[in-house]
């Protein structure tokens, strides 16, 4: 197949934007060109010239595959030419929830992209609401293209054949297409939606009493009411996650705005003004706020300061000659402090941390006060003898139990105060050291 032939097959099969495309750097900074998406610039991609990554924008309101982009945040994907675990299992759920392998794979710099190709056009809006609830909320993998959010187009020679390793690329003819509702599922059959719309529009428009979603939503709106001029960017704020949270639609959530406009008489503020594209981006920024982006160990662990504090650690622990121990440890330290990074990330964003408030009430004033979650899930995950690690770090004051204990009534997981970085100067390399000899 001759290089023009896999820029024709790619048009075809994708049909991406011609006037704007998505070009990422060597450093990772992604810059949006409003200039055309020519055959050169595909080319030029697809042959890996250059050092920048091109990734296309879905046109027109329907198309006929599904994209998943599946990626490990917490391991960087891949070591080598193979997955790392996290990342093979991640895409075999993935896999599992929609039943049917993908008709084509390819690697990406911290994941797979997997793509479905269907036998008819399906309306791209149909696309996420049969599946966001199974992959993006459920599983993490993010459902793409999206208007506003790009793909990278897919480079022949990044192919994954079914054991997820490179393979030859047998061309876009040669793969297979799916019945659109055996990839998307009973949730994409048209009964089915009108149902969840009709159901969606009873609660938005003429709510029962007596349903919790419901409840949340006036409770909050009565909370706000009357809007004030100059003071409704908080009132926003608050409103939208909750909106968000009960599933509203962003059609929904402006016309629940617009009513409290009109319930507040005195109110002559902007807030309607451009307010759409506001819910629409607050939607989007809120998209997956619980599936943190951690950073990557390797990185994290070049810090001088983390360097520091995982040296005195291992020697007040006593693991400096135990290196299997002493490799499990600092790991597991590691990712104690990437999660705290990530939620302090979480926290400074006004939009995200009122989200978490939201499915985690207190969360927010727990952050404040220095304390982070550790679930019982995530530091299984972490290292499944992690109440070893536990005990040795609380011994070590390097993590402090918050007053505010487990509560599953309140979906609350224990709260640490996390010391890591701090510990050497509260402890000293003599006490450290002293320990270790005992």
């Amino acid at each position: 197949m001759t290089c023009h032939s896999e820029v024709k097959d790619f048009l075809t099969m994708f049909k991406p934007r011609r006037d704007a495309y998505v070009q990422k750097d060597k450093f990772g900074n992604l810059q949006t060109i409003y200039h055309p998406l020519s055959d050169a610039v595909i080319d030029r991609h697809m042959r890996g010239v250059g050092e920048r990554v091109i990734s296309f924008f879905s046109t027109g309101e329907r198309r006929n595959y599904l994209g998943v982009d599946i990626d490990d945040h917490l391991m960087g994907g891949w070591i080598g030419s193979s997955p790392t675990q996290e990342l093979e299992e991640k895409y075999r759920a993935v896999v599992a929830e929609i039943g049917k392998a993908p008709s084509a794979a390819f690697a990406s710099p911290r994941g797979i992209h997997a793509f479905w190709f269907l036998d008819l056009r399906v309306p791209n809006e149909i696309i996420v609401l049969a599946l966001e609830e199974r992959l993006e909320v459920k599983l993490g993998a993010e459902i793409l293209p999206r208007p506003r959010e790009a793909v990278s187009i897919p480079r022949p020679d990044e192919y994954l054949d079914g054991n997820l390793a490179r393979a030859g690329f047998p061309g876009y003819a040669a793969l297979p297409r799916y019945p659109a509702l055996e990839v998307l599922g009973e949730e994409a059959r048209p009964e089915k939606i009108r149902a969840r719309l009709k159901a969606t529009k009873r609660l938005s428009t003429a709510p029962a009493r007596g349903k919790d979603p419901v409840k949340n939503i006036e409770e909050a709106e009565t909370r706000v009411l009357p809007l004030e001029n100059n003071a409704t960017n908080e009132a926003y704020c608050r409103l939208v996650v909750i909106y968000k949270a009960n599933g509203l639609s962003v059609d929904q959530a402006f016309e629940r705005f617009r009513d409290l406009v009109a319930r507040s008489p005195g109110y002559r503020g902007a807030l309607l003004l451009g307010l759409r594209d506001r819910i629409e981006a607050s939607y989007r920024s809120m998209r997956g706020t619980t599936a943190l982006d951690m950073e990557a160990l390797a990185v994290l662990r070049r810090e001088p300061v983390v360097t520091m504090a995982l040296e005195f650690a291992v020697e007040a622990a006593g693991l400096e000659r135990q290196t299997r121990s002493r490799m499990a440890f600092e790991e597991f330290l590691l990712n104690i402090l990437a999660w705290t990074r990530s939620l302090d990330r979480v926290f400074a964003d006004r939009e995200r941390a009122a989200y978490w408030e939201y499915l985690y009430p207190g969360s927010r004033r727990f952050h404040r006060e220095g304390y982070y979650p550790l679930s019982h899930g995530i530091l299984k995950k972490w290292n499944s003898h992690y109440d070893r690690w536990m005990e040795i770090l609380k011994g070590l004051g390097i993590l402090v139990e918050s007053p505010y204990g487990y509560s599953s009534t309140a979906h609350r997981s224990k709260y640490y105060a996390i010391q890591l970085l701090s510990c050497r100067i509260e402890h000293g390399p003599a006490s450290g050291r002293g320990g270790s000899e005992d």
